[in-house]
């Protein structure tokens, strides 16, 4: 895809309204070319740190439930759901639910998903299809409390779900509240590896916060259009921060697992310093660093699991 400057300002203007943290942010989609060009950049980014979360999730054993519906909340142009399809399978589910402020958004995506993955497709009007799996992306920056208080509500009612925001203070924060009102009810699947309360929700941890980096497929730095974008947008395709929840419904209680390591471990010539999370809480971490430790530090994408 060729960027125009018109392309360019139309990405910058999306961007603009998504680093806003007022729930008040108008309806930016008033067109199908700002919707290819949110699906084809900001969408597909997204979607690196979708697969990277269902990478994880599945390395601790987690299997969707068959037969069960999703539940796409916020869809945009649908990279969550599609994401999932596309991990899992189509014909693990039932069928797709639609929900966005954006009327075409949510024909856009449910479109896409019919054309991609031949399943079922509805707008959602709140009439939930039981069993669900809920999918939440890039939508808690722009509600208020009472849409949270009814994303709330839709958690405790699936079997699971899955919240992907960025990995900023603010974001990081509205997840780990979430995370608080819903662990007596649900099990914490990730990225946590204990269920008790967030270490982080100490006033001596105030100023960190939880989150990770997913790692941009090889083609984000091979393709013109993706440095076209990087430079025009100013924006280090390197780095992409993620904070995720993911948790579903109760059933044998859980033991404890190893530590993760929060953020990027700080590396000097030595040592490397961490912040590492466990069921006791948050604390930092500092070992000795020699060059292969160095290496598997840098390389390894999203959580690093350390024996603590």
């Amino acid at each position: 895809m060729h960027l125009s400057r018109d392309d360019i300002a139309t990405l910058k203007e999306l961007r603009a309204n998504f680093l806003e943290t007022n729930h008040r942010v108008s309806d930016y989609w008033t067109d199908q070319r700002r919707l290819d060009l949110y699906d084809r950049f900001f969408a597909e980014r997204i979607r690196w740190k979708w697969q990277s979360v269902l990478n994880e999730v599945k390395t601790r054993g987690y299997v969707p439930p068959k037969d069960c519906n999703l539940l796409d909340w916020g869809c945009g142009s649908g990279v969550a759901a599609d994401s999932f399809l596309q991990f899992w399978s189509p014909e693990h589910f039932r069928s797709v639910s639609l929900f966005d402020r954006s009327r075409m958004a949510e024909t856009y995506t449910a479109q896409k998903l019919s054309t991609q993955h031949g399943i079922p497709t509805e707008k959602w009007r709140g009439n939930i299809k039981s069993p669900f799996i809920l999918l939440i992306s890039h939508t808690l920056g722009e509600i208020g409390r009472k849409e949270q208080a009814d994303i709330l509500s839709l958690i405790l009612q699936s079997e699971s779900c899955f919240l992907i925001e960025p990995g900023t203070y603010f974001h990081s924060r509205r997840i780990t509240e979430m995370r608080e009102a819903i662990r007596s009810k649900m099990d914490i699947l990730a990225p946590c590896t204990h269920q008790e309360r967030c270490g982080l929700h100490c006033q001596s941890n105030e100023r960190h916060w939880c989150h990770f980096f997913a790692s941009p497929p090889p083609t984000a730095f091979q393709q013109a259009d993706w440095s076209a974008f990087g430079r025009a947008l100013g924006i280090d395709l390197r780095s992409l921060p993620v904070s995720f929840l993911v948790a579903q419904r109760k059933s044998t209680s859980r033991s404890a697992g190893n530590a993760v390591i929060i953020g990027r471990p700080r590396i000097s010539k030595r040592h490397w310093t961490a912040q590492l999370c466990s069921s006791s809480g948050v604390s930092e971490v500092k070992e000795h660093c020699d060059k292969a430790t160095y290496q598997s530090i840098k390389n390894t994408f999203i959580l690093q699991l350390h024996n603590h």
